[in-house]
């Protein structure tokens, strides 16, 4: 418990303050409480004695009503440190979690599952953000009772306490056995509901593909197996410490059986007052409450340990940018020094090398898998390299802030992502400080203002998750407007027109044309006739390697890949069905 205690002190950042003030609001108001069985024993004391009256009736009353009014002010003190305080610290963890999140690397969203992640942030931290507080405040108050009262019942007779004390390390041994038990398994039971998480996700972003394939029975039953697997795992978890959780509660079972004997045994013996046996016999059915309560929320506790592995797990996990500096640029030229880069075991771009000047256009082009969109990551920071090094104004990328770096850099992605929300907060993604005439220039400047005139509700359109009630064409304009607020000095294109229609493509080139002057623009593109015009192509082959640079016409005279891709370019443009 201890332990649990210290780990939820330690994320607690700048409330740990009001809850170390809720936890010993919390051992005042169990004192208080327990301090009632010192007037029960006075008054069954004095009542065996003959020796109540009205003074002494006084004085008990003013004991517990002072000793209530105590409890109810510690017990209101500890709401008000406490209230909310799991709710904030919680958020600020979410937070702190969605920033660091943005300061790794696309190498650790490929190794983790997006389940995982959401399991994370939607059922580990709401788990804690629940439970943990009041839980532990429960906790603090059920052992501050227990020390409290078998300490009174060694004052009132140290043999009875001595033997009823023998019973909580002969419990400790099946405590700890569902301790080891629960450890073992929380994790596989956090995991099995990762697994769900991301199955279900998978499931709801591809229902049309799903739909489309008529694959709802081949996904569907797998959907069916992970939760078969949540609901077999969060089964065994329960019944396999049941027998050890039985086990650990007859032990206060057996101690209360003999107790119960024992003072009888010691009161016709003539060894133990009346009183004495009264008030062991009151108290007996509730000595062994608190560390019953204890045992029986073993489970929550390690629960709450795997979630906080889990979510330590994505904390500790290294930054991109921990070593980078604050350094602002000047200048927007980019620098490829013997560059190589693999996912994993697989080797993507091997020693590339070159130098496009700012104020430039830059194209890539080559077959797929060739590394085209590799080399676009690399520049903007989201991998970083595995040998060599990408400077841009004269500084090495990896001496940068990831912030820095994105700060000189718009991004056109082939497939633009927009979020839930009205076209307006789309746009101003760009620039959060523009004025709404501002976000009218630039979708005017990107083509897309008179779509959006003609939507209902206008800029205000919520438009759904990911863009999803606009065309393919819509949402890269959108998007291309907000690079345009934007107005980062480099500027990358990924394929942006591709999978357009003719009409929306125009457009798009248009709103292109607006959104690199005067900048320093790379492209990766397969139709070649629409990057004729860069200064500089760079054609990369199949091995990750630059096979030829140069202008467009320079290629064209020279053999090499270039011109097979060209011609390649051209049959296609006039592909037909026949």
């Amino acid at each position: 418990m201890l332990n649990i205690i210290g780990r939820i002190l330690r994320i607690s950042g700048k409330y740990r303050g009001r809850l170390i003030l809720s936890f010993v609001m919390s051992f005042l108001e169990s004192t208080m409480a327990s301090s009632s069985l010192f007037a029960v024993y006075l008054a069954l004391k004095w009542i065996t004695e003959g020796t109540i009256d009205t003074a002494r009736i006084a004085y008990l009353f003013l004991f517990l009503s002072g000793a209530a009014l105590l409890r109810y002010l510690f017990k209101l003190l500890e709401y008000i440190f406490q209230s909310g305080v799991g709710y904030e610290m919680i958020s600020d963890k979410r937070l702190r979690l969605g920033e660091k999140l943005l300061h790794l690397s696309m190498g650790f969203y490929s190794d983790t599952d997006a389940g995982n992640i959401s399991s994370v942030l939607n059922a580990d931290l709401v788990f804690i953000e629940n439970t943990s507080i009041n839980f532990l405040s429960k906790m603090i108050s059920g052992f501050v009772s227990a020390i409290l009262i078998t300490v009174f019942l060694f004052f009132i007779d140290w043999h009875v306490a001595l033997m009823a004390s023998i019973f909580y390390p002969a419990a400790w041994l099946p405590a700890k056995a569902i301790q080891k038990m629960y450890s073992k398994n929380s994790a596989m039971r956090q995991q099995a509901h990762a697994e769900t998480s991301s199955v279900m996700l998978e499931y709801l972003q591809g229902i049309h593909v799903i739909k489309a394939f008529r694959l709802a029975g081949k996904q569907g039953s797998r959907l069916e197996r992970v939760l078969k697997r949540l609901e077999v795992v969060s089964y065994d978890f329960e019944m396999k410490v049941a027998p050890l959780i039985g086990l650990y509660l007859c032990c206060f079972h057996l101690g209360t059986a003999l107790i119960l004997g024992t003072v009888v045994f010691f009161y016709i013996g003539a060894s133990m007052t009346l009183s004495s046996m009264l008030l062991f016999v009151v108290m007996l059915f509730t000595f062994y409450a608190p560390m019953e309560l204890i045992g029986l929320s073993s489970g929550i506790l390690r629960l709450m340990n795997a979630c906080l592995d889990r979510m330590e797990g994505i904390m500790d996990y290294p930054l991109m940018d921990e070593d980078g500096e604050d350094i602002r640029l000047t200048s927007f030229d980019i620098v490829f020094k013997n560059v190589s880069f693999a996912y994993g075991q697989k080797q993507v771009l091997s020693d590339v090398s070159f130098h496009a000047p700012e104020h430039t256009m830059t194209a890539i082009v080559g077959p797929s898998g060739s590394g085209k969109s590799t080399m676009l990551n690399l520049i903007a920071r989201f991998w970083d390299v595995g040998q060599g090094s990408i400077e841009i104004g004269g500084v090495d990328v990896r001496n940068m802030k990831c912030n820095r770096v994105l700060e000189n850099i718009s991004v056109v992605f082939q497939k633009a992502y927009l979020f839930h929300d009205t076209i307006e907060s789309n746009i101003r993604f760009g620039n959060p400080h523009t004025t709404h005439q501002e976000v009218i220039a630039a979708a005017q400047k990107a083509h897309c203002h008179e779509f959006i005139v003609r939507l209902k509700n206008g800029y205000d359109t919520v438009i759904g998750e990911a863009g999803s009630t606009l065309s393919g064409g819509e949402r890269q304009r959108i998007a291309i407007a907000r690079s345009l607020l934007k107005d980062a000095p480099i500027v990358l294109l990924d394929e942006v027109t591709a999978n357009i229609d003719p009409e929306n493509e125009k457009l798009i080139q248009q709103a292109i044309n607006a959104l690199v002057r005067e900048k320093t623009v790379f492209v990766v593109a397969h139709k070649l006739a629409a990057i004729k015009n860069a200064h500089q192509i760079i054609v990369l082959g199949i091995d990750g390697k630059i096979h030829q640079i140069g202008s467009h016409q320079d290629l064209l005279n020279s053999d090499g890949l270039y011109i097979d891709l060209w011609k390649k370019s051209q049959k296609i443009s006039s592909w037909s069905i026949r």
